[in-house]
């Protein structure tokens, strides 16, 4: 099964060259795209000795535009289409919510600060993403909402986001079978009157 993006939109307005390259777009559908490797399988079979996943998935970070503090959330769309020959469903998963694979998400590296600050991310819910899964017929496509609320002043919240092409089985249960791409969600929010400057 394939799963490819192929368009994007942006609460900002930005033109959309400039939505693929802060989406990380073709990155993403190069990954995507790309034949599991060995240790890919692995993971898949939770028999990799790492807890950090993007020490073993291809990374892709996801920029939000910067707003100052108490701005409307912003947001990417991205469409995903089922580009492949066969069924497929995928999933969006956030750290820590999967009590049944705790130890694909518990890194024991991290600092306690990079703790506090990702169970903080998580408690206050600055990402959200609608819908977390889906099933796609060939050819089909549906339309992720990808938001960040500018709550919080910071100078970059980070939030990795496993994007997984799966079987979602009846029970609601994912089952890793396809590529698996860790999104990293970077979000940024300015005190009121803060100078920022940003490259085009």
């Amino acid at each position: 099964p394939v799963l490819a993006c192929v368009d994007g939109r942006s609460s900002a307005g930005l033109p959309p060259s400039r939505i693929w390259r802060e989406l990380g777009l073709l990155k993403l559908n190069a990954s995507l795209s790309a034949d599991l490797t060995p240790t890919e399988i692995l993971w898949n079979l939770a028999e990799v000795d790492e807890t950090d996943p993007s020490k073993v998935l291809p990374v892709v970070e996801v920029r939000f535009p910067v707003a100052e503090v108490g701005s409307s959330p912003s947001w990417f769309v991205a469409r995903l289409r089922n580009a492949g020959l066969l069924p497929l469903d995928f999933a969006l998963r956030f750290p820590k919510e999967d009590e049944d694979e705790p130890e694909n998400w518990v890194d024991k590296d991290l600092q306690s600060q990079e703790e506090l600050t990702l169970n903080f991310i998580l408690e206050k819910k600055l990402f959200v993403i609608q819908p977390r899964r889906a099933h796609l017929e060939v050819g089909e496509e549906v339309d992720v909402v990808f938001t960040y609320k500018h709550t919080f002043p910071s100078a970059e919240f980070r939030l990795p986001v496993i994007l997984a092409v799966c079987e979602i089985q009846s029970s609601g249960a994912v089952r890793n079978t396809g590529k698996q791409v860790v999104l990293q969600l970077i979000g940024q929010t300015l005190q009121i009157g803060e100078a920022n400057l940003q490259l085009p």
